[in-house]
């Protein structure tokens, strides 16, 4: 699925490059959609404009795949006036003919008019549909049924998928009138995917979450004010229940690869069924003022409420905070909490901890244990300090029960902070692409068996081990590039062990990433700007969860606290990656006997269950190695490399899929070879 956005009647050059890219990848990325979320031309009135988009727009319609498009405020019939009653009659105007020929379109909305419509189409066996929807649905009286509309459209086909397309969710909703895209979207189960543009922001995604608790990933693209032609297309693998993103411009010809343009997000074929899952409500309220503070559920979730209009006069009891913690009532004006109110669901875990106490004890709210402060690193009490956490390399087979409601975050030490302050907790599963983590009452030790799931873990709270402390005493720039540590172990003898520097997977033109090439989260680093190399090491070398760090020229730094450290790379020009800790491994001829041939080795490619099976998910690739020892080197300084696969020509793979090389293929000028040391 493509989906294009932005004044393309205006930039005619750009607008028709991109068609014809369309045009030419139809087959070969098996184009099934094309999207657009509006701003079709720069001024409605300029009817040029709308020439020139129909260029563009009628060769893809000739190609045959199912179409939407949405109008956006740069084709009302004036800016001037974005609520009035007739704002897209020039739209329709220029856009009727077009729609009309769309064989995809199921039905529009008001009917003969087409500022909000349905599309349905059918891939691989699973059907869509694209419902488009208005700006701002319910400021005029034209638009007052359109949510009533779109949602009558969700109900009557919950076999389908569901793709939201709409210029900008929030336009409008200042007014009392005017519903969030976001929020409407939540009490439907067959959308997965929310579309829009409008923002010079130019792009963001981010996982909100249903009634159900599963999963909406919310997009915004906008790259018209940069001019320079980029647009979005979606593939979907199925087998992996996973959609990919990426980001190309058929002008510059070049992909963007940083974790807004590059990203991957879990998709369901088919709706899930089943009761919704009950949700804190968070809303805005008459009768709640602007003063307040925060609301702490017993989920963890935190809230941003207004007083109840007494001027803080109760204190905390002041807070506009139902069923929840209220925290500090501050007499400090806040626009964003004015009139919010939280009503937080009960916790089962509270329920259940409370049924298995003694009668003649009074039953505790799981409210009870959590802090009314941030469940983060600013707030942590001796308690989080003094509890330690091992985790599994994926999610463990048996998690046990589960405590309370999804903690939203991409804060590993929130998580941990989390769990250390309710009793039951005992371990947690932490997934980043999911957006939080999900507290557990199973006791662990560490060797129990897992099972993959994206990129989530099993965290389990151990016995802490003593250690000595980091030195606090300032780091010269001197000692910058190597700092020597005493590390005590568990038997008391004393060890020393040398930090260092070093560039990982050859450092320059790579970007750090996490678990794999494609894993980078904003929640493994802090972010400096503006920072040279050596100023960015020192931060560095300050900061005692440091793994490393990645650089670039123009002084953008990223001091990687990731627990599992620096695990992979992607190559991006002008970033280079370090990795803070024990010198690399160097290449010796040691290391040349820890690798042994897959199926004799020569003349055969890196495969995993079977020898059809190829991703590029499974391993790091690497260019310009020409020597088979250089990639083993690569191999051996990769965590969890479990082999690789060489080219003469200096292609070498570093394979990294969990399960290892399970199979090969044969193919002359390669060579495959798994890793013997590779962790289990």
């Amino acid at each position: 699925m493509v989906v294009d956005n932005g004044n393309r009647g205006w930039r005619l050059s750009e607008w028709i490059a991109q068609a014809d890219w369309v045009v030419q990848q139809k087959n070969p990325l098996n184009i099934q959609a094309v999207v657009h979320v509006g701003d079709l031309v720069n001024v409605a009135t300029v009817h040029y404009e709308w020439e020139n988009f129909n260029k563009g727009w009628q060769k893809i319609e000739q190609t045959g795949v199912a179409w939407s498009l949405v109008p956006g405020n740069h084709d009302l019939n004036t800016m001037a006036c974005w609520d009035c009653a007739d704002r897209w009659d020039i739209y329709n105007q220029k856009m009727t003919a077009a729609w009309q020929r769309n064989k995809h379109l199921e039905e529009s909305y008001p009917p003969g008019r087409y500022e909000n419509s349905m599309v349905i189409f059918e891939a691989s066996g699973i059907e869509f549909m694209i419902l488009s929807i208005e700006l701002g649905p319910g400021a005029t009286p034209s638009s007052e049924g359109t949510l009533d509309w779109a949602s009558s459209k969700l109900r009557q086909h919950p076999e389908r998928r569901a793709i939201i397309n709409n210029h900008f969710g929030v336009w409008g909703t200042e007014r009392r009138e005017v519903v969030s895209i976001a929020e409407w979207s939540k009490q439907h189960r067959n959308i997965f995917l929310i579309h829009q543009g409008h923002d010079c922001a130019r792009e963001w995604n981010k996982i909100i979450y249903n009634n159900w608790g599963e999963p909406i990933m919310e997009v915004l693209t906008d790259y018209q004010c940069s001019g320079d032609a980029f647009l979005r297309y979606y593939s979907f693998h199925l087998d992996a229940r996973e959609i990919q993103a990426y980001t190309y411009s058929p002008v510059l010809l070049q992909f963007e690869r940083d974790s807004n343009s590059e990203f991957a997000f879990p998709f369901e074929p088919e709706t899930p069924s089943g009761a919704p899952k009950p949700q804190n409500i968070y809303e805005r309220v008459d009768g709640v003022g602007g003063w307040g503070g925060w609301c702490v559920c017993p989920d963890g979730k935190r809230y941003n409420v207004g007083d109840r209009n007494d001027a803080c006069e109760n204190g905390p009891s002041s807070l506009a905070c139902i069923g929840g913690v209220p925290g500090e009532c501050l007499e400090v004006h806040d626009a964003s909490r004015e009139g919010m109110q939280v009503t937080c669901v009960a916790s089962n875990a509270s329920a259940t901890t409370s049924a298995t106490r003694s009668t003649t004890t009074s039953a505790t709210s799981l409210t009870s244990t959590l802090p009314t402060t941030t469940l983060g690193p600013e707030s942590t009490t001796s308690s989080v300090r003094d509890t330690c956490y091992g985790h599994l390399e994926a999610v463990a087979a048996e998690e046990g029960d589960e405590i309370g409601s999804k903690v939203e975050t991409l804060s590993l030490q929130e998580c941990q902070n989390a769990c250390t302050n309710v009793n039951e907790c005992q371990s947690f599963a932490f997934c980043p692409h999911f957006d939080g983590c999900w507290m557990k009452t199973k006791v662990l030790t560490g060797s129990e068996p897992t099972r993959n799931f994206y990129d989530c873990k099993t965290y389990y709270k151990k016995r802490c081990e003593s250690t000595i402390p980091p030195s606090t005493e300032s780091t010269t720039r001197s000692s910058i590039s190597q700092t020597t540590l005493e590390a005590t172990s568990s038997t008391t003898t004393t060890s020393s062990f040398t930090k260092v520097f070093w560039e990982f997977d050859g450092g320059e033109g790579r970007a750090c990433r996490g678990s794999s090439s494609s894993d980078a989260s904003d929640a493994y680093y802090v972010l400096f700007t503006g920072v040279p190399l050596d100023e960015c090491k020192a931060k560095c070398v300050a900061e005692p969860l440091c793994k490393g760090l990645e650089h670039n020229p123009n002084g953008r730094c990223e001091v990687w606290t990731r627990t599992e450290g620096i695990e992979a790379s992607a190559p991006v020009a002008g970033y280079t990656c370090f990795v803070y800790g024990g010198p690399p491994v160097t290449t010796s001829p040691a290391i040349l006997t820890d690798f042994s041939p897959v199926d004799g080795g020569e003349g055969r490619a890196c495969r995993g269950a079977s020898e059809n099976d190829n991703s590029a998910e499974y391993y790091n690739l690497f260019t310009s190695v020409p020597s088979m020892e250089d990639c083993m080197h690569k191999c051996a300084n990769q965590p969890k490399c479990k082999g690789i696969e060489h080219h003469g020509n200096g292609r070498c793979e570093v394979w990294t899929r969990p399960e290892g090389i399970q199979a090969s293929f044969p193919v002359s000028g390669y060579t495959c070879l798994a890793y013997r040391l590779a962790i289990k």
